[in-house]
């Protein structure tokens, strides 16, 4: 195809004192060869080298067409061109003065219809023609669009693209409208070759990143058949083995670029050795749809590394970056199966793979993938976190172990939220954690940080500053295998949210020593299922603004003391449901503190704490509530043998009597849980009047219970003796207890 040059010729003057190349022109032709023409690029400071540019107009591509119907497996295509050509590779021919565009032998298309995909390929190369075959896929019957290369029918152009020995490019993206029988193609960018030399010596180039004001890389859409990318992610050609560089420009790198006016326009150029330049255009570039543009680049100030530090990215972006090396256009949220390891390492240039910094990063981060290792390495210092750290080692199901962990800086994050979260996979694999030396200074959410790493049996978050999270709910939910916690002096002074916290955690002992609660509002579920918890101290807690505690200590089965209740100030709680519900293993449990008189649901709150023998629930008040609000809240406990109840547990409707004592007895499934002493004897220590109502009202009196034999006969049941005593003075009440007479069995 014949090229036509119509880039403006350059004229430049420099800047006084500011060591910036300035370009003007006008719109004449540079002529018919190549005239890389003046300096339009300014080279970082302090280095002032300028690297040239010229564009050359060679209409690439401007479609082909595919003659036959959408491939079925029984049948080939026969692939035809207009102009007479077409992809994927460029091959220059001095003799027609045109850059060819050939097929190769095993090039991809995709046919899809936005739900099903078939993929062809090219069964022969090296002509403008080719016959395409079915590869794999199920055949498209809808609305159809072919693309290539095979990969983007995603409609993601790749950040990262090899470096092409063989001087050819064969990723230049196209898509294909399809007509009837016919596919024609358009090409989606403009494509941009980089003609490399330096005067330096011992230079093999690694990678070479172009980055700019809009997107180069990352999701597209398509507008007047161009590919526009949102955002503003670069490109890198990577080098699997460097490439020597010399005085002439016979390295060649080429990209697949947006059409678009680009008013910042970067290229950096990073060495085998460490060694690195950035080159920035000082006037606007324009890249044209299907034309093909070629830049000098002088690369002669190249400079050590200072060893500075390494930004890396948001952490969703992190996470999809490092899971799309294994699963290509892998995102965060989606289950990985194939690392098994990450490894981080500093002051280290040996790294091959995507430079995925931030975009403001000093030093580059590379990221390569092998043997389900993913290794981060940069020649900085340390890896610097920003202050989105959510979900950045989130979803990796195979994940063993994080090698070098200690070198991230966490001063700045702000958020781990779901930061190692494993919600979505069927088991995991990490056991180990060592965070003693992450900043969390600055953190304001915690949220789901572990949830769900099964198992993780080691974690040191010791020393961590709390101060300023807000939100601790699911942090260590579905921890099955963690045994032990030290969140010693975690101060908490602004934490609101603590539910959920420890959900179905395995732990057998949390160190809670000055852990601070004083701004707590949520507590619901906080120790929720922690089946394997045999003490806790609590004693450190502030509840004054606690509105929520239900099931705050439920299905702890083992849990066979709670020091600090008696010091909780629940006069904002509302909630109280199941707060207690099949602690199994307690034996005593005081609430006097507690006020309730504000509570809405207190249902099954000591529900089958099938071993308490004495309960404490001098404090409630429930004078001014109705008796609805506390539904089974203590029955079954087959165990008891004292309870308190002081002087003011009448409801506001005394005839409306509440089954909060229901069924205090011990049934088969009891004694087939353990319990084969049920109660004979309980002593109420309450006021005369508490007294008064218990007896004199319709209430599910206590019992031994019913029991059943296999063949569903009734036994005989064993009536409770009930002794009150005066709370106050600690004499007997003298009043029957009719309970058995007023419901014989």
């Amino acid at each position: 195809m014949k090229r036509n040059y119509t880039d403006p010729k350059i004229e430049i003057s420099e800047v006084e004192g500011q060591g910036l190349f300035c370009a003007s022109g006008s719109n004449e032709d540079f002529g018919n060869g190549p005239d890389y023409g003046k300096d339009i690029f300014d080279v970082i400071k302090p280095f002032k080298q300028p690297f040239c540019i010229a564009f050359l107009a060679a209409l690439l591509l401007a479609s082909c067409t595919i003659e036959n119907p959408v491939p079925t497996d029984s049948k080939t295509y026969k692939v035809t061109t207009e102009q007479s050509d077409t992809r994927t590779y460029l091959r220059y021919d001095n003799t027609k003065d045109v850059y060819e565009v050939i097929w190769e032998e095993g090039d991809k298309v995709a046919i899809t219809d936005g739900t099903d995909t078939a993929i062809y390929g090219a069964d022969y190369g090296g002509f403008t023609s080719t016959t395409l075959s079915k590869v794999s896929g199920t055949d498209p019957t809808g609305a159809l669009t072919a693309w290539f290369p095979e990969s983007i029918s995603s409609m993601t152009l790749p950040a990262v693209r090899p470096y092409n020995y063989q001087n050819t490019f064969n990723d230049s993206p196209m898509r294909g409208t399809v007509d009837g029988d016919n596919i024609t193609f358009k090409n989606l960018c403009g494509i941009v070759k980089c003609a490399i030399s330096t005067t330096a010596s011992d230079v093999a180039i690694k990678s070479l990143s172009i980055t700019a004001d809009k997107g180069l890389s990352g999701p597209f859409t398509v507008e007047n058949d161009a590919a526009v990318v949102s955002g503003t992610a670069g490109v890198t050609v990577m080098c699997d083995t460097p490439v020597s560089v010399g005085p002439a420009p016979t390295c060649f790198f080429r990209f697949a670029i947006p059409a678009g006016t680009y008013s910042k326009f970067e290229i950096k150029a990073v060495t085998s050795d460490g060694r690195t330049q950035t080159l920035k255009a000082n006037q606007p570039i324009k890249i044209e749809r299907s034309k093909f543009s070629e830049i000098t680049l002088e690369f002669n100030n190249l400079v050590a590394s200072t060893a500075g530090v390494a930004i890396l990215p948001a952490g969703p972006d992190f996470c999809s970056a490092i899971k799309s090396l294994a699963v290509p256009e892998a995102t965060y949220d989606m289950v990985d199966l194939e690392i098994k390891r990450i490894v981080f390492s500093t002051l280290d240039n040996t790294v091959y793979g995507p430079d995925i910094a931030d975009l403001e990063s000093p030093e580059p981060v590379y990221a390569g993938f092998q043997d389900g290792v993913v290794t981060i390495g940069t020649p900085g210092t340390e890896f610097v976190l920003p202050e989105d750290a959510t979900y950045m080692f989130a979803m990796f199901q195979n994940l063993e172990a994080i090698d070098n962990i200690s070198s991230l800086n966490t001063e700045n994050v702000t958020s781990m939220q779901q930061m190692f979260g494993a919600l979505s996979c069927d088991t995991t694999h990490l056991e180990v954690l060592d965070l003693s030396t992450f900043n969390t200074s600055n953190v304001t959410s915690f949220r789901s940080m572990f949830n769900s790493q099964k198992s993780l049996k080691s974690l040191n978050v010791k020393g961590w500053d709390t101060n300023n999270v807000e939100n601790m709910m699911y942090m260590f939910q579905n921890c099955f295998a963690l045994e032990e916690l030290d969140l010693s002096n975690w101060g908490n002074e602004l934490c609101e949210d603590f539910s959920y916290m420890f959900n179905y955690a395995g732990l057998r002992s949390i160190n809670l020593e000055n852990f601070g609660t004083e701004s707590a509002a949520k507590m619901e579920y906080m120790f929720g299922h922690c089946e394997s918890l045999e003490t806790l101290d609590v004693s450190s807690f502030t509840t004054e603004n606690v509105t929520s505690f239900g099931n705050m200590f439920w299905h702890n089965y083992k849990l066979s003391m709670i020091n600090g209740l008696k010091n909780f100030d629940t006069s904002a709680g509302s909630i109280f449901r199941s707060m207690f519900n099949r602690c199994d293993a307690l034996i005593e449990l005081d609430c006097s503190s507690f006020d309730v008189s504000y509570a809405t649901n207190c249902n099954y709150m000591m529900y089958k704490c099938m071993s308490l023998q004495k309960l404490d629930v001098s404090g409630f008040d429930i004078t001014g509530l109705q008796a609805s609000v506390f539904a089974y809240m203590m029955p079954k406990l087959q165990s008891i043998r004292e309870i308190h109840y002081g002087d003011s547990f009448i409801p506001a409707d005394p005839t409306k009597v509440p089954n909060a004592f229901s069924m205090l007895y011990a049934d088969l499934e009891e004694e087939s849980m353990g319990c084969q002493n049920p109660t004979k004897t309980v002593t109420i220590y309450c006021s005369p009047e508490v007294a008064d109502y218990l007896v004199t009202t319709d209430m599910h009196y206590p019992h031994n219970g019913w029991h059943y034999t296999a063949d569903g006969v009734d036994r005989t049941h064993q009536p409770i003796t009930i002794n009150f005593i005066n709370w106050k003075t600690n004499t007997p009440i003298n009043i029957s207890w009719p309970a058995n007479e007023r419901y014989p069995l």
